[in-house]
């Protein structure tokens, strides 16, 4: 599901079950296990301990930057293609980090739902089958050798590791991914935390569990704020606000989401969106649109908690929203703009967010100043590629992002391929690969941007699968496959037994959606949670078991996939014995 039937017809012919691992030099052999330690360069490294020799040095070197889905998929799978007698590659993984982060079930870890082995299980453990070397270090460059006129290269060259270590490579996959960006917005660094790695997660843990305590302890109230309504920023506020209720602290401490768009989760399905609106109102949370953070500052006062900050709010542009938008309600939803038809002042609506902090005051013209506890930020996001640009010679658009043909191989660069967050495709140029120079004549004027496609995992998964096969394609001399993109709907979290799924279906018939509800079917599918709007979308406990079927297909390795399903198994057993438990204490009660 993760390529389209042509590619995927041609990696599974290549397919030849998992290969034996490859003889390390410097470490000795225990069979199915992982070795981890240092090589003579200083670096932390693990590697496979299934030798069989089937590489040697005269092999071609593929190094693949980053370790999230993108590039721990492309290693991977670049184990389990067919190679001629001496062909098969000496793949090397880098990341900073010591473990894989199974970012869609982030979430699960603030609610309990997961466990740390399973969403951010070690790359040792993932590695154990495959002849695949890891290095812990982060690449901050890379420098391309044979390189031609134009600046691009035709052969290999070197990566540069923080500490100064260089690796050599013959074809490298850069698959560095996206970091939190603060978008220039001053004190976002310093006084909010993200949501993207398991670092992240554990501070943003942490930081939840002191605001419990205080609150739980002598009732003081708390703001917590969530900038962003994306698909993260509602999910992670889905999220916090089930556990705030859950600890019968809802109306202690409040949640808020605050966003300069005039809605949710703009551009996403139409159900999907509802479906997160009803979850957020039922929470109490206060959707605040219309609203940018303009700063955030020291609090006012003395706190006890390190992650307060004061927010500076300003409206944003007045809007021609659907009238939807604009409909205040109490842990609902308010246009923050400054003439909201039917709704309130951005004055009123901030100071009913502000309700319960320890401060909240005029600061200029239309803007506001509000104590939060806790800010959370989910408005931003960068290829991680972006601050290093000048040691990384590729093309780069204005976001930053690395430039590539519809075959993920960079612009002037024959031996470089780009995946997921951190590469933009021009997906009407294939480059010549007999070539000299590698240049779309689209982007020679430095105005092409390509197509941006969404920063999920499906995108990740499906690109790992083409790219493997594409360095495959290039050292056999075969004709490389343009890329693309099969959507497959879209999932999140809204709570530990809830989620909303888009299926990805056309958008049916108004007639049809009509007949439908009111034929005897359409109350059954509504209380299994199946809703039809513009789409199909799964709702409720139906579309929290299909989320997590998908991600439990979706884990990296047969190995991962059963520890898992085991955790998950175990999880349910518990929860229906203490259900179980429950009515039977009840109905001795009644007895």
């Amino acid at each position: 599901a993760a390529c389209v039937p042509s590619a995927t017809r041609v990696l599974v012919a290549l397919s030849a079950g998992r290969p034996a691992g490859v003889a390390w030099s410097h470490a000795s052999t225990v069979q199915g296990q992982a070795l981890v330690g240092l090589d003579r360069r200083g670096l932390t490294t693990t590697q496979s301990s299934r030798a069989s020799g089937e590489t040697d040095s005269s092999s071609p070197r593929v190094v693949v930057l980053g370790g999230g889905f993108g590039g721990l998929y492309t290693a991977v799978r670049l184990t389990s293609l067919f190679w001629p007698q001496g062909k098969k590659p000496q793949v090397t993984l880098v990341d900073q980090a010591e473990r894989f982060v199974f970012k869609p079930l982030l979430y699960e870890l603030l609610n309990g739902g997961a466990s740390e082995a399973e969403v951010a299980p070690s790359y040792a453990q993932l590695l154990a089958p495959y002849p695949v070397r890891m290095i812990q270090a982060k690449a901050v460059g890379a420098l391309p050798e044979l390189s031609l006129k134009d600046g691009g290269s035709s052969g290999g060259g070197k990566v540069m590791l923080e500490g100064g270590t260089e690796i050599e490579y013959d074809y490298l996959v850069v698959a560095l991914g996206a970091q939190s960006d603060a978008r220039g917005v001053p004190g976002v660094a310093e006084r909010a935390l993200p949501f993207n790695t398991l670092e992240d997660a554990l501070q943003v843990q942490s930081a939840l569990a002191s605001i419990e305590e205080r609150a739980s302890a002598d009732g003081t109230p708390a703001n917590v704020m969530i900038v962003g309504a994306g698909y993260a920023g509602v999910e992670l506020c889905a999220v916090i606000a089930e556990r705030l209720r859950g600890k019968g602290l809802a109306g202690t401490v409040r949640v808020s989401l605050v966003t300069p768009g005039q809605s949710i989760m703009e551009g996403s399905p139409a159900g999907q969106k509802q479906a997160a609106l009803d979850v957020l109102t039922g929470l109490s949370v206060d959707v605040v649109t219309g609203t940018r953070v303009k700063s955030l500052e020291a609090p006012h006062g003395s706190t006890a908690l390190a992650t307060a900050a004061l927010a500076n709010l300003e409206p944003t542009a007045p809007s021609h929203a659907a009238p939807d938008s604009h409909t205040p309600a109490a842990g609902g939803h308010a246009d923050l703009s400054p003439e909201a038809p039917g709704g309130v002042s951005f004055a009123e609506a901030v100071e009913g967010l502000a309700a319960g902090s320890l401060h909240s005051s005029a600061a200029g013209a239309g803007a506001r100043q509000v104590d939060v506890d806790l800010v959370l930020w989910t408005a931003g996001s960068s290829p991680a590629i972006k601050a290093a640009r000048k040691n990384f010679p590729f093309p780069i658009n204005a976001r930053g992002s690395v430039q590539t043909d519809a075959t993920l191989r960079v612009l002037s660069h024959g031996r470089v391929f780009a995946l997921g967050d951190v590469c933009v495709a021009d997906q009407g140029y294939v480059q010549d690969a007999a070539a000299s120079a590698y240049t779309s004549p689209a982007a020679a004027d430095g105005t092409s941007q390509g197509t941006s496609f969404p920063a999920t995992a499906q995108v990740a998964f499906q690109q790992a699968d083409y790219v493997a096969w594409n360095v495959w394609a290039s050292m056999m001399g075969r004709p490389l496959l343009p890329f693309r993109y099969q959507h497959l709907g879209s999932m999140m979290s809204l709570g530990q037994f809830n989620a909303a799924v888009a299926l990805p279906l056309p958008p049916l018939p108004e007639q049809l959606q009509a007949s439908v509800a009111a034929s005897p079917l359409g109350p059954l599918l509504n209380t299994l949670g199946v809703k039809i709007t513009d789409g199909v979308t799964l709702e409720g406990p139906l579309g929290a078991a299909l989320r997590r079927a998908a991600y439990l297909y979706r884990q990296p390795t047969n190995e991962q996939r059963i520890n898992v399903a085991a955790e998950w198994f175990a999880q349910a057993t518990n929860i229906a014995a203490g259900a179980m438990a429950a009515v039977s204490a009840a109905s001795s009660k009644s007895k």
